[in-house]
């Protein structure tokens, strides 16, 4: 994954261009760049730099295996964009146990300050006053979705490392010289 922050950003809020009377192109690392304007609705002009892969406006171009490119056109991400969620099974457990924290605070924060530990089978949270009921049905819907997610990564979990201690159990036997049997 290519973040952003390990290449050169050239950033037009950065540039002066203020100081120069209707800027069409810059330079950077050799390359002209050009600079597009708008008018915003309250008056004024605002800059934009022209990806010269794309022809889109940014705001931000980066300097990418010897050429300038857009973060879209350099398969850049952000940082935290960067989801661990689905490169192993605990990382996507945690996240979505985040998500649903989030989403049963977003019902009732009052309430959901006083969760325990393990408040996955703690879904009963009260309708705030002034709270719609469809609103309040919809989130404690999506709270039903995250807990059933993560019910079924749980036991997915389970199930990995059984077999994991499983083959363990076989290597160890194998070792010793005893015969497995499962």
């Amino acid at each position: 994954m290519k973040l952003i922050e390990d290449y050169p950003k050239l950033n037009i809020k950065r540039l002066e261009l203020s100081k120069y009377y209707q800027p069409s192109s810059v330079t950077w690392h050799d390359k002209s760049i050009a600079i597009a304007t708008t008018s915003p609705n309250y008056g004024g002009v605002r800059h934009w730099l022209v990806c010269p892969v794309c022809q889109q406006r940014r705001t931000a171009l980066y300097y990418v295996s010897h050429s300038v490119t857009c973060r879209q056109c350099g398969n850049l991400y952000y940082t935290y964009q960067d989801n661990k969620a689905n490169r192993d099974i605990i990382c996507k457990a945690l996240a979505l146990d985040i998500q649903l924290n989030k989403q049963l605070r977003a019902i009732n924060p009052v309430e959901c300050n006083i969760l325990p530990p393990n408040y996955i089978g703690y879904i009963n949270v009260s309708k705030p006053k002034g709270m719609h009921w469809t609103t309040y049905e919809r989130k404690l819907g999506k709270v039903h979705q995250l807990i059933d997610e993560l019910s079924t990564i749980l036991g997915v979990y389970k199930r990995l490392r059984k077999q994991h201690g499983n083959e363990i159990a076989k290597q160890l036997d194998k070792a010793q010289g005893r015969i497995y049997t499962a």
